[in-house]
């Protein structure tokens, strides 16, 4: 990824990313999915479904530790648990 960026490609490493997400989690990689997902957050973090996607794969990977992370992301995300009700519900989970 950073050799695409270096190379002023960063949005191609951005969809390099999506590709590998989906194509491990077609597999059944659901911890390796994490990784491309986190990686994917700093190039969109205006994007509701890739933190979204980083929920989903801790609850399928069953990993504690990474969907109370993907949790806490996604609720930040979200903004202020007094502000907005979505918010508070992520919170509520973790």
């Amino acid at each position: 990824m950073d050799l695409l960026e270096d190379r002023g490609r960063g949005d191609e490493a951005g969809e390099v990313l999506v590709a590998a997400h989906r194509n491990l989690a077609s597999r059944g990689m659901y911890r390796e999915a994490i990784g491309a997902v986190r990686s994917l957050l700093p190039r969109r973090p205006d994007d509701t479904a890739v933190y979204q996607k980083q929920v989903e794969y801790a609850f399928r990977a069953a990993d504690t530790e990474s969907m109370v992370r993907a949790y806490l992301d996604l609720g930040r995300h979200l903004g202020s648990p007094e502000d907005n009700p979505k918010s508070r519900a992520v919170y509520q989970r973790v």
